[in-house]
């Protein structure tokens, strides 16, 4: 067998991948990852994650990060007030031009807010559910790539990890992110 350089190797090796494009939600795909035992051990990560992030969920936005806390809060007031425009937004200052991330989060909170009435809990509520759905998705993303044994040491870890709670539980986008960026790379 001849030896090939780097870039050839490269090449040939690429062309052998064979890319899984399932859907997220096949009956094939996430749920039979794990077995029930699993399952089991994973739904306990996630309630002690769901139970780390509860602590302090009544706290007003102006505990740590309140600028940013509140700033978020104000985009989806201004939403729920003003109208859900999302790619241009309004938050009632003259002149104002976005120049921050993409609302979606202020969004969804907004879309709550029409349902339950304006509450800053529901911004915490919306946090904490994306955190303990990046629980379960880690979990699943690593036992896909590696091993059932991993997922559950990832979400464990993931659900314990005290910046993460502390992150998981805030009205701030950043569950949300988080959630979407292990979406893709699930």
């Amino acid at each position: 067998m001849p030896v090939m350089s780097g870039h050839h190797f490269l090449i040939r090796n690429l062309s052998q991948i064979r890319l899984d494009c399932a859907p997220l939600l096949s009956s094939s795909s996430w749920m039979n990852i794990l077995k029930d035992r699993q399952r089991v051990i994973l739904a306990f990560i996630i309630l002690s994650a769901l139970a780390l992030r509860l602590w302090g969920v009544t706290n007003p936005l102006a505990d740590f990060h309140e600028f940013r806390q509140t700033y978020t809060a104000l985009f989806a007031k201004f939403f729920y007030l003003k109208g859900m425009h999302i790619l241009s937004p309004d938050i009632g200052v003259i002149n104002y031009l976005n120049v921050s991330e993409f609302q979606l989060y202020p969004f969804i909170v907004a879309l709550l807010y029409k349902i339950f009435g304006l509450h800053d809990i529901i911004g915490r509520l919306v946090s904490i559910f994306f955190s303990c759905l990046s629980v379960w998705l880690l979990g699943l993303t690593v036992a896909k790539f590696f091993t059932k044994r991993a997922g559950l040491i990832a979400s464990a870890l993931f659900a314990i990890l005290p910046v993460l709670v502390f992150y998981g539980r805030t009205f701030m986008l950043e569950s949300l992110m988080i959630f979407l960026a292990i979406s893709a790379i699930y």
